[in-house]
């Protein structure tokens, strides 16, 4: 399939918008409680509650509990403990068939997973999405031309 075609798959997306519960914090490894110190606690509480909510997501999507799911987080630039999260789960199998997308803007969390490829999700603020149109703040060039070559009815 090439880069520029559509198909459809199945994407679970969470949300959250609460604080999170403080059981969430004694999912985080040693990593991520480490880089939760090191946020104001705002940013603190989106990322506890963005890696609390991937973890029971993809404790669903695996079959397993959510004390269970690893998630590994490296930079390919810097080798630092940020950048895209891949799944994975403790025990015999080191590296689960999910792909998982995290976005924490203002007070929402979202999550998407799928077993079908890569995937991404934004949350966007009222104010930036109202300021022009939808596409040019959440696509990325390639994903518009891919999207107006669709049928309308697509």
């Amino acid at each position: 399939m090439g880069h520029d075609e559509v198909r459809s798959a199945v994407v679970d997306v969470w949300t959250a918008q609460e604080r999170p519960h403080p059981v969430l914090w004694e999912l985080l490894d040693a990593g991520e409680r480490d880089r939760a110190a090191g946020l104001g606690q705002d940013r603190a509480e989106r990322f506890v509650a963005a890696r609390g909510l991937v973890r029971g997501a993809a404790a669903q999507l695996l079959g397993c509990a959510a004390r269970d799911v690893v998630l590994r987080v490296r930079c390919p630039a810097c080798g630092g403990a940020h950048g895209r999260v891949l799944l994975g789960r403790s025990g015999p199998a080191e590296r689960a068939p999910g792909h998982v997308s995290i976005t924490r803007a203002g007070p929402v969390v979202a999550v998407a997973l799928t077993v079908a490829g890569p995937v991404g999700v934004d949350v966007e603020a009222v104010a930036a999405v109202s300021a022009q149109p939808v596409e040019r703040v959440a696509l990325s060039d390639r994903e518009r031309r891919a999207i107006h070559r669709l049928p309308p009815d697509a």
